[in-house]
């Protein structure tokens, strides 16, 4: 039977309601699309801080009784306020539950259990502390693993030692693989984990064993202040996972409830069709694509008729060779575990007649060799699949959801809003056009709201020299083939296509034929209709998941498509070069320009300003010939604008006349600005905060008015999140919980995988957090910076099994990982060989200075190559790139400067490497002792 629990977010009292369905209310966490069958009730939590139990037990019987009206499995209590000196001396009883309980050394505090009769259990561990009171319990569970719970009240007192418990304990707990449910009173406000660093110290702890909080709404509310201080922790994906917070009147926080459903998978109807292999010959489907007569589909028609005739025989040709089939039941399940080999399935065939044999003895000793030669097999897959995925977040991540049972919620829209209020429509077909026509609405709708243009598109093109008309060179067999080479195999592709490898394996023979195609074509002006046709994908974004408006569409296309793409793009991308049309701060689909770049030079100009405060805007789309007042910073559609002033006030004025020019630029140009995703920053160093505030509006085409823009403390730029004094903290903060989130995987992976395929899953899962935009953050304050070096210290002592205190600098030496500060030397050192060898923007190049260019005269200095110095006026200034690139650059020997990039950072890595095996030295080196220290060696 289906538990339903009324939540609301006003925090009034709640009933609790026994029925079929389970509501995604907002106050609930949905982890799997998994439901329970209708004989078995789901395990159940609460728990509540109840301010003494002598005091409070009558009522907590009324509120379990009366007003829940449930049987929970376990209940947990925090302050119950029994100490040491009183023990138990009054009735606590509960009926049809048994309790434990942890006195308090202090005259608060102290924790207790109830488990419901009908489970059997044995006490973990008692822990009474003056930090902190904890206790821990096993429940049996005859089908699966046994389940571990747990209640904590911690005091107001020495939070370090109780994290360093929590860290201790969790470690121990993971190494079991079982599901462990944490619950209780903290006393650690969850709401201020961007501002508390024992708050955001606590999340990282957690979520580096994989625990995730079930409770995200204030759990004790007082007057103007709420807290989330009260919380039930998880660390199960393989279940769907419902919680809220209930009213109470036993004490000034509210109870928590937790239901964690069972793992009984719904029947699935779904038939599965995949293409068979199984007589499929290479050499017969090359002969046969070889010997078709393909030039005779290029005599006459247009290049619609043609395309389509070329599709429809080829695929032909490949249903021929590879028809498509239905899977059975137990073929998809094969499908599902593709390390049981056809070997090991005869194994087990024999394994099952051994067992109704009635040779028990053989049986146990066949079934054990199975079992160990299934893991065995089950390692060494995994092993196989994250090295082959090492560069594929996407994939690692499948291939972890598979190894821990975890289910991609893929639920299916059922029901949708007709269009004018019309009523809902469950009907599949009605479905599919409403997506359809709101999909394809969506631009007609916003130009008919932009109003008549002031200006012609034209007149932002004045004065350019570009050719009025330009000569597309023919595409040739040759460049076909080398696309369809290129062409990714495990990507999804969309209507009228074909899989990937058969296309390789007989390019040569199609390549002609592509070309030929693709060339009439362009000389025609007519694309072929069959490859304007997607397959057309609705994500669900947030909101109401009946309103068409809360999802966005994902386009899948032919790879047809792709390689026609590739190749015009191509021609554009080599003409638009040639004529120098790319302005010279768009960083996005150029050669040798990368977001890195982009961030760099948006933040050179930030950091160089020493004056007034800075104006930093994102819009979208290319809008830099709008304004001569602005610098404009663009990567693709992300439009930034940049703009300072001495005085606030006169930056008011100025941005809002040149954001009236912008206006005039979209309109002109026929495009619809978001104003709701539009945001402005002021950059001030942190000791001169803005003495007034400044309002800055932009017309909005659906109000047909100005909208104020909303101020903001940070942005998100390009993936990285530039706060208004360049602190670094809020970005570290982000990245220091992506990390987490991959050492909890690292935590339970561990017992599964062996080291070569955990050290691949933090290079795929970790590693690309710390490394991306490194290069700008990377100069950070220690306080910040150290978030990321204990974490990479975390996962490597769990990587190893090494105990939470062991030197860490052996770890990172042997498994070649770089701590954070030297990972960003390395990267300062590699881009600046670009830049020694004119791979990188002339943005960036202009940022350093040979000293032999500042100094005519000869001085050994200038002679060894070294960059110019130049002076900094602020501590910002100093520790930005173009500084700190300076002192890398000249910290590095010549003889190792003249190598190619390869050599050069692999001879750089090393030396890094044999800095950190001198004993006196270790893993918290800044960037500025690193260069003391190469330079010295």
């Amino acid at each position: 039977m289906g538990v339903r629990f009324s939540l609301s977010r006003e925090h009034k009292t709640h009933k609790l309601n026994v029925g079929t369905n389970d509501d995604d209310d907002d106050d609930m966490m949905m982890m799997e699309s998994q439901t329970e069958s209708e004989n078995q009730s789901p395990f159940s939590i609460l728990h509540t801080n109840v301010r003494s139990l002598r005091r409070n037990i009558d009522n907590l019987q009324v509120h379990l009784l009366d007003e829940l009206d449930y049987q929970f499995s376990v209940i947990g209590i925090t302050e119950t306020k029994i100490t040491n000196s009183s023990g138990l001396d009054f009735n606590a009883r509960l009926s049809n539950y048994q309790f434990e309980y942890v006195p308090t050394p202090l005259s608060c505090g102290g924790v207790g259990m109830y488990i419901n009769n009908c489970l059997k259990f044995k006490v973990l561990e008692r822990t009474s502390k003056e930090a902190f009171q904890a206790l821990w319990i096993e429940i049996e569970s005859p089908k699966s693993k046994n389940i571990v719970c747990g209640v904590i009240y911690r005091q107001h007192n020495d939070p370090e030692q109780f994290l360093q418990y929590l860290d201790m304990t969790l470690e121990k707990l993971s190494s079991s693989d079982k599901a462990v449910y944490l619950m209780g009173d903290f006393n650690i406000d969850l709401l201020k984990c961007e501002i508390s660093d024992y708050s955001h110290n606590f999340l990282l702890s957690l979520q580096c064993y994989s625990f995730f909080p079930v409770i995200d709404k204030p759990t004790r509310v007082y007057k103007n202040s709420a807290t989330l201080i009260d919380n039930i922790f998880v660390n199960r994906f393989d279940h769907k996972i419902s919680g809220g917070n209930i009213v109470s009147e036993i004490s000034d926080h509210y109870s928590q409830f937790c239901f964690i459903h069972s793992l009984t998978p719904k029947n699935l109807t779904t038939k599965c069709k995949i293409r068979d292999y199984s007589n499929f010959s290479e050499e017969c489907f090359i002969n046969d694509v070889s010997e078709t007569d393909w030039n005779s589909l290029m005599a006459n028609g247009p290049v619609d008729k043609c395309f389509s005739s070329f599709y429809n025989k080829l695929n032909k040709l490949i249903n021929k060779h590879a028809p498509f089939k239905t899977l059975s039941k137990r073929k998809a399940k094969q499908f599902s575990k593709p390390w049981i080999t056809k070997g090991l399935r005869k194994s087990i065939k024999i394994k099952n007649r051994l067992f109704y044999s009635g040779d028990i003895l053989k049986y146990k000793l066949y079934r054990n060799r199975i079992v160990s030669l299934s893991r065995l097999s089950k390692r060494l897959h995994y092993e196989a699949y994250f090295t082959a995925n090492l560069k594929n977040m996407k994939k690692t991540w499948e291939g972890i959801n598979e190894l821990l049972n975890r289910q991609r919620n893929r639920k299916q829209v059922s029901t949708l809003q007709r269009p004018n209020n019309s009523g809902a429509t469950q009907n599949p077909a009605e479905i599919t056009n409403i997506f359809n026509h709101y999909f394809a609405s969506i631009g007609p709708r916003l130009a008919r709201n932009i109003p008549s243009p002031r200006k012609n598109f034209q007149d932002y093109l004045a004065g350019t020299n570009y050719y009025k008309s330009f000569f597309f060179d023919p595409v040739s067999s040759s460049e076909v083939d080398m696309e369809i080479l290129a062409t990714p195999s495990n990507k999804v592709y969309g209507l009228y296509s074909c899989p990937v490898h058969l296309l390789k394996s007989v390019r040569h023979s199609l390549s002609p034929l592509l070309a030929a195609l693709m060339n009439k074509s362009i000389s025609t002006g007519i694309y072929p209709h069959l490859l304007k046709h997607a397959k057309v994908i609705p994500v669900y974004k947030t909101g109401d998941e009946t309103d068409p408006c809360n999802y966005r569409p994902i386009s899948l296309l032919s790879v047809f498509n792709r390689l026609f793409e590739k190749l015009m793009y191509k021609r554009l991308r080599s003409y638009c070069e040639k004529n120098g049309i790319f302005f010279s701060s768009q960083y996005g689909f150029r050669d040798n320009c990368s977001t890195q770049h982009a961030i760099l030079d948006i933040l050179n100009k930030i950091q160089r300003s020493v004056l007034g405060p800075l104006l930093f805007l994102i819009y979208v789309n290319d809008i830099y010939r709008c304004s001569q007042i602005f610098d404009f910073y663009l990567f693709a559609d992300d439009t930034n604008l940049l703009y300072s002033n001495k005085d606030l006030k006169d930056l008011e004025t100025v941005v809002n006349a040149e954001l009236i020019k912008v206006g005039d630029w979209l309109d002109a140009n026929k495009l619809s600005l978001n104003t709701s995703k539009s945001n402005f920053v002021i950059f001030h160093p942190y000791q001169h905060k803005p003495d007034c505030t400044i309002q800055l509006e932009i017309y909005n085409n659906d109000l047909k008015e100005s909208v104020p823009l909303e101020q903001k403390t940070f942005v998100k730029y390009l993936g990285i999140l530039i706060d208004n004094n360049l602190s670094w903290k809020y970005h570290i903060d982000y990245i220091s919980s992506k990390v987490s989130k991959g050492i909890g995987m690292i935590a339970r992976l561990r017992h599964l995988v062996p080291f070569a395929t955990l050290l691949n899953i933090y290079r795929s899962l970790i590693e690309p957090y710390i490394s991306y935009g490194l290069i700008a953050w990377g100069q950070a304050a220690n306080i910040h910076l150290n978030k990321i070096l204990i974490l990479q210290k975390r996962a490597l002592r769990l990587m190893y099994f090494a105990d939470s205190k062991a030197h860490s600098a052996p770890l990172f030496v042997h498994s070649r990982i770089l701590p954070v500060t030297m990972l960003y030397y390395l990267l300062v050192s590699s881009m600046m060989h670009d830049i020694n060898n004119h791979r990188v923007p002339s943005n960036i190049s202009m940022l350093f200075t040979h000293s032999e260019k500042v100094h005519h005269h000869f001085t050994r200095f200038s002679a060894a190559g070294n960059l110019y110095v130049k002076t900094s006026r602020t501590n910002q200034l100093l520790f930005s790139f173009a500084r700190i690139g300076v002192r890398v650059w000249n910290s590095i020997p010549m003889k190792l400067r003249i190598k190619n990039r390869t050599p050069f950072k692999h001879e750089l890595k090393n030396r890094l490497f044999k800095l950190m095996e001198i004993e006196e030295m270790n893993v918290d080196l800044r960037c500025t002792e690193i260069c003391k220290h190469l330079s010295a060696s």
